[in-house]
């Protein structure tokens, strides 16, 4: 067995806790964040504060919505891995979603999806790239909202860390145990978060998925033996440069880790611009 790549010590994780109240709650959460100056950015009103504002840009037709342009890239080729390999014949289908982001694929998902019941989350923390520092987790709720609040099958945003030995956004530390899920599902994760991540993520999922349920990464990686194409070889040099412990994950790693958790790799599908989406197996 390979080690585990370096660590950065002391630099900070990806936070998540516990459980959001509901969707009154986020809407709750956000007035405060989501003030008129948020609103008069977004709108032009103060064009030197809209360009300084961090975060992913705001939809000019739904302020509280964020954007990431690459969701609208890679989210029908993710639905179509999903498809071939989430159950069909069971209703609801259980699934937990890493990282939420912006919301636009659990939208986009969830909509062509009817069977299956989604679990949104995000946490206060460095998001990758686009934020020099922590993001707004209310705000970013909001946009989860936004895209999904008329989805019946997409529950409120909850608060998860990634890389703590127990989840209560999954269901655990309470006095009943979780009931299991039928898959978790991170897109964009591995390589904009320290290590200890990608090992929790495959933990929960060695603990939360039922027998035969699955975990997805979706997301660039290395593979042992093979160079980085040109352009991620430039971007794991961008991402490990900025000091966090990021930066692209040998699929031969992530599968050790998944292994020692319990999993199996059964699919590792090509996708559009260089990127793969490993499908483990419980």
């Amino acid at each position: 067995r390979s080690p585990s790549p370096p660590r950065m010590p002391g630099k900070p994780r990806l936070i998540f806790s516990s459980p959001m109240a509901g969707a009154a709650a986020v809407a709750a959460a956000t007035t405060s964040a989501f003030s008129a100056v948020g609103v008069r950015r977004c709108h032009g009103g103060a064009a030197a504060e809209a360009e300084m504002e961090p975060g992913y840009p705001r939809d000019p037709a739904d302020p509280r919505r964020r954007l990431a342009p690459a969701c609208a890239r890679n989210k029908q080729p993710i639905l179509e891995v999903l498809r071939a390999h989430l159950p069909a014949d069971a209703s609801p289908v259980r699934i937990l979603e890493v990282a939420s982001g912006t919301g636009e694929h659990a939208a986009h998902f969830a909509a062509a999806l009817p069977h299956v019941a989604w679990q949104p989350t995000e946490y206060n923390g460095c998001a990758g790239p686009h934020l020099g520092a922590h993001q707004d987790l209310s705000d970013i709720c909001e946009s989860i909202v936004a895209f999904t609040e008329g989805l019946p099958n997409v529950a409120p945003p909850r608060e998860l860390d990634a890389a703590a030995a127990v989840w209560p956004a999954a269901g655990e530390g309470g006095q009943e145990p979780p009931q299991p899920w039928d898959a978790i599902i991170a897109c964009n994760v591995t390589h904009i978060s320290p290590t200890a991540v990608t090992e929790g993520i495959a933990s929960a999922a060695g603990r939360l998925l039922r027998p035969g349920g699955k975990l997805l990464i979706y997301g660039p990686f290395a593979e042992r033996g093979r160079p980085l194409s040109e352009g991620n070889a430039k971007f794991d040099a961008t991402l490990q440069a900025r000091g966090r412990g990021w930066g692209l994950r040998e699929v031969e790693w992530v599968s050790e880790v998944a292994e020692a958790a319990g999993l199996r790799l059964a699919a590792k599908v090509e996708m559009p611009a260089g990127n793969l989406t490993l499908v483990f197996e419980r």
